[in-house]
C-alpha cells in the first residue's frame, strides 16, 4: 500500500499540474467518526410520495362470470381460423379471467408459436404488441424485442381505432421515447380514435416527462384543447381534473423538509387546488364513475399532501379493504403501501410499518429481489432509530434474498466496517456494490463511500481512485465540492 501518490490536479478548468500527496493519517484518525457519520446519514428510507400516471383512469372492478355460449363461439372461431391471434388472445384472456389457468396458458403458447410464421418486421412487431397484452402469463415483457424491431426499421404502427396502439405506447414509454408518444397521441386524438381517454392519458404522460427535471411547465394548453374536443368523454374530463395534482409532485421533488413532520410548504393557492380536487372527488356524481378503491386512494393521496396523516391512513386502508382479494397485487397496491409505510414511519408506528411490509411480502412471494427490498426497508427503519442489532438482522435477511442489491450491500459493508471486519466490508461487500451499481447516482455513492473507507484504512491509491470516479459520476456541484473538500482536508501535498 503506497503512502504517497502523484495526482494530476485540474486548476481553473484548464491548467494541469502534477502533485504528490500522502494521507494525513492523524487528521483522519481524529475525524474517523465524523467521516463514518457522513456515510451513516445516507442510510434512511426515502420519503415516498408516488403517483402513477397510469392510475389516472378509473380502476375497473372486473366481474368474472363464465359464459358457455361465448366460450363455444370462440372455440368454433379458432377451429375455423387457428392462426387468428386476436381470437387466440381473447380466448386465453377469457380463460384466465374465469380461473381456467391451464387452458389459458395453452392458448397463450399457441399464440407464441405463430411468431415463427411472420415474414416481415411489421408483422412481427404487430404480433409482439398484441402479446404485450398477456405478457404476465407468458412470463415475458416483449419490450426488448420491440426495441430490436424498432432499431431494425419498423415504423410506428398507428391505426385509427386499433386497440393495440395502447401497447405500442407502453413499449415506447418503456424505452423513454416520449416525443414519439406525443406525436402519435396527437395524431390519434385529432383522428377521433376509439378509446380516446387512454390516448389522452399517454399524451399527458409524454407532457409530464417532457418537463420533469426541466425548468418548464406542463403544457396544460394542449391538454385543455383535447379535453374541450372530447367534452362528453367523462374519462378524459376526469384525467384532466386529476392532472392538476402533477405540478405538486414536480414541486415536491424539489422540497427540503423536516422528515419528522412531513410538512410540504405548498402555497395557499396550491392548498386550495388540493381542496377543490378533494371536493370534486367527494361529489356524488363523480363517485359513481370511480370505484371505491380509486376514490379512497386519491383522497388518501390528497390528505397525505395536506399533511393530515390520520385521514390519509384512514382512506388508504379503506382503499385496500375495498379491493377484491383476487385483485390485491403489488401492481395495484404498491403506491398505497409506499405511502402507508412513510406515514407509519413518521408516526413512529413500528408495528404497522412491519405489518405493511409483511403484507407486501405476501404479494411478492417467490420474487426474492422484491422481498429483499422490503427487508431492507425494515433494516433502514431500525437503523434510523439506532436499533442496530435489529437493523443488522433485517439487512442480513435482505442479503440472503438478493446479493446483488447495491443498497443492501452498502449497509452490510457499513456494519462490518464498524465491527472491525474491514476485509469483509471492503473487499467483499463494497466490491460487490461496485459490480452491481445500477445507475450513475448509485455509482457515485458507492465510489464516494469506498473512498472514505479507504482513507480511514490508509489506502491512498484506492481513496484517490474512488474520489476521481465519484467526481466523474456526478454533475452535482455540491457533491463535487464535497470531494474536493475531503482531498484538501485529508491529503497532504509533499511536492
Amino acid at each position: 500500500m503506497r503512502k504517497s501518490i502523484i495526482l494530476f490536479v485540474l486548476l481553473s478548468y484548464n491548467i494541469v499540474i502534477a502533485q504528490v500527496y500522502q494521507l494525513n493519517q492523524d487528521k483522519i484518525l481524529a475525524d474517523k467518526e465524523q467521516l463514518l457519520g457522513y456515510i451513516k446519514k445516507e442510510f434512511k428510507n426515502p420519503l415516498s410520495v408516488s403517483f402513477s400516471l397510469s392510475n389516472l383512469l378509473t380502476f375497473e372492478e372486473k366481474i368474472k362470470i363464465k359464459d358457455d355460449n361465448f366460450f363455444n363461439q370462440l372455440k368454433d372461431s379458432i377451429q375455423k381460423d387457428p392462426q387468428n391471434i386476436d381470437m387466440l388472445i381473447t380466448m386465453a384472456t377469457y380463460c384466465r379471467e374465469t380461473g381456467d389457468k391451464k387452458t389459458s396458458k395453452h392458448y397463450f403458447e399457441e399464440s407464441m408459436k405463430l411468431l415463427q410464421t411472420k415474414s416481415t418486421i411489421q408483422d412481427s412487431m404487430a404480433h409482439y404488441l398484441k402479446l404485450c397484452a398477456v405478457k404476465d402469463e407468458l412470463n415475458h415483457d416483449f419490450y426488448k424485442e420491440i426495441k430490436i424491431l424498432m432499431d431494425l426499421g419498423a415504423s410506428t404502427i398507428i391505426e385509427k381505432g386499433n386497440k393495440y396502439n395502447l401497447f405500442l405506447f407502453m413499449a415506447l414509454m418503456y424505452h423513454k421515447k416520449f416525443d414519439s408518444i406525443k406525436r402519435d397521441a396527437i395524431y390519434l386524438l385529432d383522428s377521433k380514435a376509439e378509446n380516446p381517454e387512454y390516448v389522452y392519458l399517454f399524451l399527458l404522460i409524454s407532457l409530464f416527462y417532457e418537463t420533469f427535471d426541466k425548468p418548464k411547465e406542463i403544457d396544460f394548453g394542449l391538454l385543455d384543447k383535447y379535453s374541450k374536443l372530447y367534452r362528453d368523454n367523462k374519462g378524459i374530463q376526469d384525467i384532466r381534473k386529476l392532472a392538476n395534482l402533477l405540478p405538486l409532485f414536480i414541486k415536491f421533488n424539489s422540497f427540503e423538509f423536516d422528515r419528522s413532520k412531513l410538512f410540504f410548504p405548498f402555497s395557499k393557492k396550491e392548498y386550495r387546488d388540493l381542496d377543490n380536487i378533494k371536493k370534486w372527488l367527494e361529489n356524488t356524481t363523480v363517485k359513481k364513475r370511480f370505484s371505491s378503491f380509486s376514490t379512497h386512494k386519491y383522497l388518501g393521496l390528497i390528505y397525505f399532501l395536506k399533511n393530515d396523516r390520520k385521514k390519509a391512513i384512514y382512506h388508504y386502508q379503506k382503499s385496500i379493504a375495498s379491493l377484491p382479494e383476487e385483485q390485491k397485487s403489488i401492481k395495484n397496491l404498491e403506491e398505497i403501501y409506499d405511502q402507508l409505510f412513510t406515514l407509519y414511519s413518521v408516526e413512529k408506528d413500528d408495528e404497522n410499518s412491519k405489518k405493511i411490509t409483511q403484507q407486501r411480502i405476501e404479494l411478492v412471494k417467490g420474487h426474492d429481489k422484491l422481498i429483499a427490498v422490503e427487508y431492507h426497508k425494515l433494516a433502514l427503519m431500525y437503523f434510523e432509530k439506532e436499533n442496530f442489532e435489529e437493523s443488522y438482522y433485517w439487512c442480513s435477511k435482505a442479503r440472503d434474498k438478493d446479493l446483488t442489491n447495491p443498497d443492501v450491500l452498502l449497509l452490510m459493508a457499513y456494519f462490518e466496517f464498524k465491527k472491525g471486519m474491514q476485509t469483509l466490508a471492503l473487499e467483499y461487500y463494497m466490491q460487490k456494490a461496485i459490480e452491481n451499481a445500477d445507475s450513475q447516482a448509485k455509482a457515485y455513492t458507492v465510489s464516494l463511500q469506498l473512498g472514505i473507507y479507504s482513507m480511514i484504512t490508509g489506502d491512498l491509491d484506492t481513496a484517490m481512485q474512488m474520489f476521481s470516479q465519484a467526481t466523474e459520476y456526478t454533475e452535482n456541484t455540491e457533491e463535487k465540492e464535497y470531494i474536493q473538500a475531503l482531498i484538501k482536508k485529508y491529503f497532504i501535498a509533499i511536492q
